[in-house]
């Protein structure tokens, strides 16, 4: 079975370092973000059912979102335009272009952060699906939507169907338990995780490179995807 699709999730995936911490410490406040981390990562983790894992992300972001508040937009977008990628970033993403294979992006991360960063590194996924917020007079205004780990796996699904592509034609890459209803949707054949650093491994068939691991390097997905020819 070719692949069609491959659907990543973004931080932990993408960049070099998670963007909204990231963001949070390079604009100061380093001490509000490891409390937060630690809450958003914990939360999946204790989470029970599928419908408790999606309150983390809401609950999480909305305080990450009053944070961000307090600064000018051009000043947010300049520090998340110098987040460096993960080696083989843009290597995967050339592949995928090469070879006619689609690319979605699937994240909790606030879509301007999403667009501002991947557009400074030259990469153009196919398709954006983030947490949706508004902007007003140079600031963050309101968080409208937040993607959440079920709203993922929706958003995937209904982008499949239009795409006429089947499940099992598809890839997903994460880190995390915010990606395992989109790992269930494909199965485990067909998830991958990278960089992980909570353990998924009984979701997924392919496991590359922990959280500290030094030499990670994106494009080794390649690998994965030359097995479904």
């Amino acid at each position: 079975m070719t692949i069609k699709l491959i659907a990543f999730d973004f931080d932990g995936v993408i960049p070099l370092e998670e963007s909204p911490q990231y963001l949070l410490e390079k604009l100061g406040l380093k001490k509000e973000n490891d409390a937060l981390s630690a809450e958003f990562y914990a939360g999946l983790a204790a989470a029970k059912t599928d419908a408790e894992r999606d309150l983390v992300p809401a609950r999480v972001w909305a305080k990450s979102f009053a944070l961000y508040q307090r600064f000018p937009v051009r000043r947010m977008k300049k520090v998340i335009e110098s987040l460096p990628l993960i080696l083989g970033s843009k290597e995967t993403f050339n592949y995928c272009k090469e070879k006619g294979i689609k690319t979605a992006i699937l994240s909790a991360t606030i879509i301007p952060l999403l667009k501002w960063n991947l557009s400074k590194h030259d990469i153009a996924p196919d398709f954006i699906f983030g947490s949706e917020c508004t902007i007003k007079n140079g600031r963050f205004e309101r968080l409208l939507f937040v993607l959440s780990p079920q709203s993922k796996r929706l958003a995937l699904e209904n982008l499949l169907r239009q795409s006429k592509i089947l499940p099992s034609e598809c890839l997903v890459v994460g880190d995390s338990f915010s990606e395992v209803p989109m790992f269930r949707l494909v199965g485990k054949k067909n998830s991958i995780a990278f960089h992980y650093r909570q353990d998924i491994s009984e979701y997924c068939d392919h496991l590359l490179f922990k959280q500290n691991d030094a030499d990670r390097n994106l494009s080794k997905i390649i690998d994965v995807v030359e097995k479904f020819k």
